[in-house]
């Protein structure tokens, strides 16, 4: 068996046709040395057999005997692997040809732990380049992903179809059964707990596709988001987790708003010593309605510019 370098791990469920298309995409990298593993979380025939028909040596699908969740099948095929490094690729994402080579290449030259890259965030809006932001070297990752200047999507980001990770950090720290906020734990328990090194390359090298009914976040029980930002507390600064409950807790109340959880967020955002720019954003979010919101952030874009 020829030396493998990258073993490429998708978790699926239910969704044969966008897997295929994936298991494709990973399967045509210009790098050398591959395996695609599929984790099929729990039974499901008609992706097994949508797979089986792709002939290449290099694919192997492991179908787990019930279902336990996404961080459960990532998990399994970090055990399964056999590369050096494992990159993740959400079955519903593809890639570039050159994104493992590249990837490889500058991981290689500055011995990170992790190399992310750029994306191209597809919706029915048509593509954006995200993130606007780049992850600068040594960075906190929490204060990255959470501290935002604006309230405009796709300014920071580290998505998990970009993640290429070196395994035996893979092995080591898990990733958590969590409700929500399993990829940014993962990031921010190994960079900023574990002291791992991550590097971004500059170039869109995968493809987050969002269908016409998706959003990046389709649930709106904020419960799961509390529980996570008080379990994170110590590890994030002050200003991550201002930007945590203006940007992601606030919104998912949506056109309620009780009186109650304002109260609540601003005694945190008091607490926290919270910046200027943190209580305009959450007068923006609170008060201004969705609908315009997102035709603000149109015209932003359009522009070329951030929101406030």
């Amino acid at each position: 068996m020829p030396y493998l370098s990258v073993s490429v791990v998708i978790p699926t469920r239910n969704r044969p046709d966008l897997v295929v298309r994936a298991a494709h995409s990973a399967l045509a990298q210009t790098q050398q040395g591959i395996e695609v593993i599929v984790v099929i979380d729990g039974p499901d025939p008609d992706t097994r057999a949508r797979l089986q028909q792709i002939s290449d040596p290099r694919l192997r699908v492991h179908e787990l005997p019930e279902s336990r969740g996404g961080a459960n099948a990532r998990n399994v095929g970090v055990q399964l692997a056999g590369g050096d490094w494992v990159a993740f690729l959400d079955d519903d994402d593809e890639w570039m040809p050159e994104k493992l080579r590249k990837q490889i290449i500058k991981g290689e030259r500055t011995r990170a732990d992790i190399v992310a890259s750029r994306l191209i965030f597809r919706s029915p809006r048509g593509d954006e380049v995200w993130p606007r932001r780049l992850y600068e070297p040594g960075q906190s990752a929490g204060d990255y992903l959470l501290n935002r200047r604006g309230l405009a999507m796709g300014e920071t980001l580290l998505q998990t179809s970009t993640l290429l990770v070196r395994r035996e950090h893979l092995l080591a720290q898990p990733f958590r059964a969590l409700p929500r906020h399993q990829d940014w734990d993962w990031i921010i328990e190994a960079v900023d707990v574990r002291g791992r090194t991550l590097v971004v390359h500059p170039e869109p090298l995968a493809v987050w596709n969002v269908g016409a009914h998706e959003s990046v976040s389709t649930s709106k029980n904020p419960e799961p988001s509390w529980n996570w930002l008080h379990a994170r507390r110590k590890v994030l600064s002050r200003a991550a987790q201002s930007g945590f409950l203006v940007i992601q807790i606030a919104p998912l109340y949506g056109e309620k708003q009780p009186r109650e959880v304002l109260a609540q967020i601003v005694r945190e955002l008091v607490a926290l010593r919270a910046s200027p720019r943190r209580w305009v954003q959450l007068l923006a979010m609170w008060f201004v309605p969705q609908s315009r919101r997102q035709q603000l952030r149109a015209a932003l874009r359009r522009s070329g510019t951030t929101s406030p």
